[in-house]
């Protein structure tokens, strides 16, 4: 081991714990200046997740490759990545400005998404100097990567809860960058004296290190079910508590806290490997409770007086915690068995997460329902803990472990023929459905009520539901339970549906531009299809046709379903029904 690990850990430690907050505060700066460019759909936090962890794979990779090797000492090759870190943050944020141009050229996407990688680069690369200045010593990786972990998890929080707010993104990102700095001149310091190490192989403890390809095999499976389930929980708990800054940043905070945590309190020994079975369970025991989030959330207003946005984000990230934390000890465990690997199985990691943030986010919206991919990734969990206690089995045993193997395949679909399906009224009860008077007294119980689903209909990035509320005489259109538009139920009774802000807004610039038979309309946004019949409807304008921006198609299909079609066609062109009008509407999904 080298001097300063035979000394103390202490100062490293410290230096690792400050580098992880600065990484993660830089994403979270990332995440926000690209989402005024790119969204903030689950396509586009994948996209700069695979980002992030695409370079910092990339960056592991390439120093353990071709340039540990040549670095005399590893602590100041680690600081030299701090130094680079800190300098392409700051040229990322001086260049955002641009993004919007870049925009408009092909590939544009791709091409943000090498900026977010190139900024990580330097972040990957970091791990393996760390882990050749201490030896390869199986319990220094754990505690380097743990508080790595538990410093990027408070540095995501107060980035997102305190730095941006208080001191804007330019502030925030140079607080990042002057923690990283430090980081660099800690580790100089730390650096004299130090000779070259060779990084030797553990043995593990008492089991049998597994081979090269199980161990790439486990790492990418834990980077995807970690990752997999941070999308997953970020489109569900932004049902209750909305999509910000502040829930995107505390729920990647939990996440990572909960990886860093158990990295160093979890033990991996024969009876640690049913630690993704009990994440499994966890998930399972949880789903019934999914839906009783909004409760859980009210409680936390009403009974300590707590602001929502801050009761919200916290409670969703507590959620978020308990399943990483179990997962958590994995990756230092297995890497315990291959230090000299430690490049590439970081790259294979990290591959999983880019593949598990995918899986989670939009390719799972695509294919899979929300409570559908909620069951795969109990699935995903269970087989995961299968496979990890076969390779522990005596002879003996194998037929048993078979057994729990099999139980755990067979798990989802049994219980989910006794689990309840999620109920949409309260699964989309969160913060939008809350005015400031009824968030302190109301019942939710008579919220829900006045309250009648006609029509759910689960899109890519949202639920578009059709609700009836009674009393009001309204018929409201709802993605992720805020309102998007309304019209009466009945017409010939009063109604508090703003059918006057809808007219309007397609109306009022029509007629201030003069639109003629010649000329197109742009609409950006279709909600209830209200403003699109003000233009294009048969009391609207002579247009040759209205462009309409839309990201989810979904709410095209409610409207114009059979189910509720009779609330809207008064209201909306009739070419969506019939093909009937002789203005075109032209729709431009995703």
């Amino acid at each position: 081991m080298t001097e300063p690990a035979q000394r103390s850990m202490a100062p490293l430690l410290l230096l690792v714990t400050l580098s992880g907050g600065a990484s993660l505060g830089i994403e979270v700066v990332a995440a926000r200046v690209l989402g005024r460019t790119m969204g903030s759909t689950s396509g586009s936090i994948a996209a700069v997740l695979a980002g992030v962890l695409g370079g910092m794979g990339l960056g592991a990779f390439v120093a353990e490759r071709w340039i540990i090797e040549r670095a005399p000492r590893p602590l100041l090759g680690y600081a030299l990545c701090e130094l680079l870190s800190a300098l392409l943050a700051v040229v990322f944020l001086a260049g955002a400005p641009g993004f919007g141009t870049v925009l408009r050229l092909g590939g544009a996407e791709a091409l943000l998404v090498m900026a977010v990688a190139l900024v990580a680069l330097p972040w990957g690369a970091t791990f393996p100097f760390l882990v050749r200045s201490v030896s390869g010593a199986p319990g220094a990786i754990r505690r380097i990567y743990g508080w790595n972990a538990v410093g990027g998890a408070a540095g995501a929080v107060l980035c997102g809860l305190a730095g941006i707010p208080f001191l804007g993104e330019w502030g925030a990102l140079l607080v990042c960058a002057a923690l990283q700095v430090t980081a660099c001149a800690g580790a100089v310091v730390l650096s004299g004296g130090q000779s070259s190490s060779s990084v030797e192989r553990a043995a593990g403890g008492s089991l049998e290190p597994p081979r090269s390809v199980a161990l790439a095999a486990l790492l990418f499976s834990t980077g995807f079910l970690v990752f997999y389930w941070e999308v997953l929980w970020a489109r569900i708990l932004t049902l209750t508590v909305g999509s910000t800054v502040y829930s995107f940043s505390v729920i990647t905070g939990a996440v990572v806290l909960g990886t860093g945590l158990g990295s160093l309190w979890v033990p991996l020994g024969r009876r640690g490997r049913a630690v993704p079975l009990l994440a499994a369970f966890f998930c399972a025991a949880l789903h019934p409770a999914v839906p009783r989030f909004a409760d859980a959330y009210l409680f936390g207003v009403r009974a300590f007086g707590a602001s929502p946005l801050v009761w919200g984000t916290l409670s969703a990230g507590a959620v978020a915690f308990v399943p990483n934390f179990l997962l958590g000890c994995l990756f230092p465990w297995a890497l315990g068995f291959a230090p000299d690997r430690a490049g590439r199985l970081y790259a294979w990691n990290a591959a999983g997460c880019i593949a598990g943030a995918f899986a989670g986010g939009p390719l799972g919206a695509q294919v899979l329902g929300l409570e559908p991919a909620y069951a795969a990734g109990v699935l995903g969990l269970g087989l995961l803990g299968g496979a990890m206690l076969l390779p522990a089995a005596r002879p003996g045993r194998i037929a048993a472990l078979a057994s729990t193997l099999a139980l755990s395949i067979l798990f989802v679909p049994v219980a989910a023929g006794s689990w309840s399906v999620w109920d949409p009224l309260r699964l989309l009860s969160g913060v939008y459905q809350w005015s400031r008077a009824d968030l302190e007294s109301l019942p939710l119980a008579e919220s829900l009520e006045s309250r009648k689903v006609l029509l759910v209909e689960p899109g890519r990035e949202v639920i578009v539901t059709v609700e009836l509320e009674r009393d009001a005489n309204t018929v409201y259109v709802r993605g992720n339970g805020k309102v998007e538009g309304g019209v009466p139920a009945d017409l010939g009774k009063p109604s508090i549906a703003d059918l006057p802000t809808q007219v309007l807004l397609g109306a009022l610039p029509a007629l201030i531009a003069g639109k003629g038979i010649d000329s197109p309309a742009l609409l950006i946004g279709f909600g209830s299809g209200v403003t699109l019949g003000a233009l294009a409807g048969p009391r609207g304008f002579s247009l040759e046709a209205v462009d309409v921006i839309e990201i989810e198609e979904a709410f095209v299909r409610a409207v114009t379903s059979e189910r509720v079609a009779s609330y809207f066609k008064p209201f909306l062109p009739p070419a969506l029904f019939d093909g009937a009008s002789s203005v075109q509407a032209r729709f431009h999904f995703g």
